[in-house]
């Protein structure tokens, strides 16, 4: 029960090349660098000028558009889980509204990703949900294909 109130609140994203763990909850990653392994995993350098930097923990901090009910699900509680889901109809179901969020994140050691996640799974119980950035990836080619009318990115 733990691990299911727990997922999806903690990312590994690969973001221009590098691995970053990122949350919108600055708390869980407090509570996460406070176990030595994540914490020696941590990698900390100077923030380019165009990063915004949290003054007290150290995190980056982006400001990401995502739709509105991944918002309202990452707010719920756990004992709003439990409680009946009441939904409004809305006139216009296939456009989802899109909400600004702050998101937290600190850069790990390419190698120790993999001994991060197990530990985070097994021993924290906050699965990592992984991510790739392939919006903003520079490194790698762009690969030139076309989409039938009917295909949507999710």
């Amino acid at each position: 029960r733990a691990c299911t109130v727990s997922y999806g609140k903690v990312k590994l994203v690969l973001h221009k090349n590098r691995y970053y763990v990122e949350s919108p909850f600055p708390d869980v990653l407090q509570k996460l660098l406070k176990d030595p392994i994540i914490r020696e995993a941590r990698i900390k350098r100077n923030a380019e000028p165009s990063e915004k930097v949290d003054g007290n923990t150290g995190f980056l901090i982006q400001t990401v558009q995502s739709h509105e009910s991944d918002v309202v699900a990452d707010n719920l509680k756990s004992d709003d889980l439990q409680a009946p889901v009441l939904g409004e109809d809305s006139d216009n179901e296939d456009a989802p509204e899109t909400v600004e969020q702050e998101v937290h994140s600190f850069e790990i050691d390419p190698l120790k990703v993999e001994a991060l996640k197990k530990h985070c799974d097994r021993d924290l119980n906050y699965p990592m949900v992984e991510e790739y950035d392939f919006r903003n990836d520079l490194v790698n080619p762009t690969l030139q294909i076309d989409l039938k009318p009917t295909t949507t990115l999710r």
